[in-house]
């Protein structure tokens, strides 16, 4: 028998895959290089991005080389071999996904949705490429299909984010996260466990204050940095 609740497999927390079934959901991800950049890289903000980003964290995607509907299509070629009933959810992983004029986000979401089998869209972001016309495009967006805004953070402590080259404060990420749940929009946020100097109460205290907020879903991720500092 399974000793803890809202999981199935004796995981200690509630798990994607748990709130997925309870809903009646059978979706994966589907991840997406769409082409964008970040104010991290492009020099708006700063250069060379986070001391953690690699190919602006699109690890298993096609390339921007195809285009979405062809990503898409490999992706769901992929997941319907693991499972032929699932779903796809779009999954706007590399770089910042919300970094670029309303139009052209329009463009390839709405791609996405317009595709065969996809059953929503997640998109990853920096809260601080959240102008207002893209909150309202979202806060649409959300009201017509499964919709998740991957919020990254990593930290509540600003004194890391500037050793980790995240090039905003918490302050920023306060804001953005209260303007989508102003609109009804779940969120999921990123977090790292084992950034360069923090000890063990600061990456609790992180964990505190996130919990404060309340958000939809938390990414929790552990990082070893090669060659911080040399």
């Amino acid at each position: 028998m399974n000793p803890f609740p809202y999981s199935d497999d004796n995981k200690r927390y509630h798990t994607l895959s748990y709130y997925n079934k309870k809903r009646g959901i059978n979706a994966r991800k589907a991840a997406l290089d769409a082409g964008f950049t970040c104010p991290n890289i492009d020099g708006s903000r700063g250069r060379g991005g986070c001391v953690f980003c690699s190919g602006g964290s699109g690890y298993f995607t096609a390339g921007p080389a195809l285009n979405i509907r062809s990503q898409l299509e490999g992706e769901l070629e992929r997941i319907r071999r693991k499972d032929p009933e699932a779903t796809a959810v779009a999954y706007f992983q590399a770089h910042t996904n919300t970094y670029a004029p309303l139009n052209r986000l329009r463009e390839l979401f709405e791609t996405a949705l317009g595709c065969k089998g996809v059953s929503g869209l997640s998109i990853a972001t920096r809260p601080d490429c959240l102008p207002e016309e893209v909150l309202e495009y979202l806060g649409e967006l959300s009201e017509r299909t499964s919709l998740t805004v991957e919020l990254g953070l990593q930290t509540v402590h600003d004194e890391t984010a500037e050793q980790i080259n995240r090039c905003y404060p918490y302050s920023v990420f306060e804001a953005a996260f209260s303007a989508l749940k102003a609109r009804g929009i779940r969120v999921c946020v990123h977090l790292i466990n084992g950034l360069p100097g923090e000890d063990e109460e600061m990456m609790v205290e992180s964990a505190r204050r996130l919990g404060i907020l309340s958000p939809d879903a938390v990414k929790l991720q552990l990082l070893h940095v090669i060659g911080y500092g040399a």
